[in-house]
């Protein structure tokens, strides 16, 4: 119950339902079960406080999970693969990208990260999150 409630609560755009189901019942369970009696505090798993402590470490658990298991880059090679597809939306997502320019690329990831740092004034550090948030909406 726990780790349901807690996967409504610490949400990513894309959750992984059953994982952060998994990952907030073994938060509950670690503090509820283990460190509660450990530190000798006398709650009930069903009381206001064990709820509000079992509650508490699925949170900060599934957090820190969530923390590390980020959302991964998009393999250039699936950019390759779907390029037909990206290139005829970059223009529509950067309109300082002509569909020309889009169409001289030939899906390489590192001359359009360029691109979007030349044209728009940014960071290539920011660029390149720019273009792998419109590639895993686009692509996945």
């Amino acid at each position: 119950m726990i780790g349901g409630l807690v996967s409504l609560i610490v949400h990513r755009r894309r959750p992984i339902l059953l994982i952060n189901i998994a990952v907030g019942s073994v938060g509950a369970f670690v503090v509820g079960y283990l460190l509660l009696p450990m530190l000798h505090i006398n709650t009930t798993s069903f009381s206001l406080p064990g709820l509000l402590m079992s509650l508490g470490g699925a949170i900060v658990l599934l957090l820190a999970v969530n923390f590390f298991i980020r959302e991964h880059s998009v393999p250039n090679i699936l950019m390759e693969g779907n390029w037909d597809m990206v290139q005829r939306k970059i223009h529509s997502r950067w309109s300082k990208i002509t569909e020309a320019e889009a169409g001289q690329l030939n899906g390489n990831h590192e001359q359009l990260v360029n691109i979007i740092e030349e044209r728009y004034g940014i960071a290539k550090e920011h660029a390149e999150d720019q273009l792998q948030k419109f590639l895993r909406a686009l692509i996945y």
